[in-house]
């Protein structure tokens, strides 16, 4: 699987959002939500093993690094600023 943010520029009004999508194309699932341009999901990453995916949560009142399961659940934050 690929996992991948929509965009990176800036979209007023819309959020980047992350999603998972097989290597040979098909329907991408998306693992976050967010709308309205104030949260945004970006710089996914997988973990060694495959199983977690590491990003950044970015918005007016949060910067920080979340890791969720490869599914999109178990969302936890990883550092405290």
């Amino acid at each position: 699987m690929i996992v991948f943010q929509t965009y990176y520029d800036v979209q007023l009004g819309q959020s980047p959002n992350i999603f998972t999508m097989r290597p040979s194309g098909g329907k991408m699932t998306a693992l976050t939500h967010f709308k309205g341009g104030n949260v945004q999901a970006l710089g996914p990453a997988w973990s060694p093993d495959g199983t977690k995916i590491v990003w950044h949560k970015l918005s007016p009142t949060v910067d920080q690094l979340f890791l969720m399961d490869a599914h999109g659940g178990h969302v936890r934050k990883l550092t405290k600023m």
